[in-house]
């Protein structure tokens, strides 16, 4: 129904990508290959990065598995689990720890919190439970007065 349209899901667009390479033959690994929000990679698109990957490339998987919000289209959060765990056991992994855009109180609360909730790791899965809560921190350089002086009120968080 769809080809009879012409219509495309994004599922058929990274299918169609993936036969692409296939087909053509790319017999060119990239060097370094970059996937944003790496959280929300579902099998077909890990595949497909996979066959673009030789040996001796660098991935840059940049994510937050707390954050993966596309499972109803198909994301698979473990496959960001086992690449942090591949690159912790290679001592490649670089956690960037620091959030620019959150208050140093606001912060504080939430890293609270969160430590609480997912203290026995984020989440039921064996891939997901094995992760544990990492807190962000305010940037240092930045003095807290200069951080703080915003002139909304601080955010104030009541759960039932």
């Amino acid at each position: 129904m769809k080809k009879k349209r012409g219509l495309l899901s994004f599922s058929d667009m990274i299918l169609h990508a993936k036969r692409t390479i296939e087909d053509k033959g790319v017999k060119r690994k990239f060097s370094h290959i970059l996937v944003d929000e790496f959280q929300d990679t579902d099998p077909l698109q890990f595949n497909m990065i996979e066959s673009l990957a030789g040996d001796e490339t660098s991935l840059f998987a940049v994510g937050d598995p707390k954050q993966s919000i596309y499972k109803f289209r198909n994301a698979e959060p473990k496959l960001f689990a086992d690449t942090i765990k591949r690159a912790e056991d290679s001592g490649t992994r670089i956690e960037l720890d620091t959030s620019f855009r959150t208050r140093a109180s606001l912060l504080e609360y939430i890293n609270k919190l969160f430590a609480s909730v997912w203290k026995d790791g984020l989440g039921s899965s064996d891939s997901m439970a094995g992760l544990k809560y990492e807190s962000l921190n305010a940037p240092v350089n930045i003095a807290d007065e200069e951080r703080d002086s915003g002139t909304m009120p601080d955010v104030k968080i009541f759960l039932a």
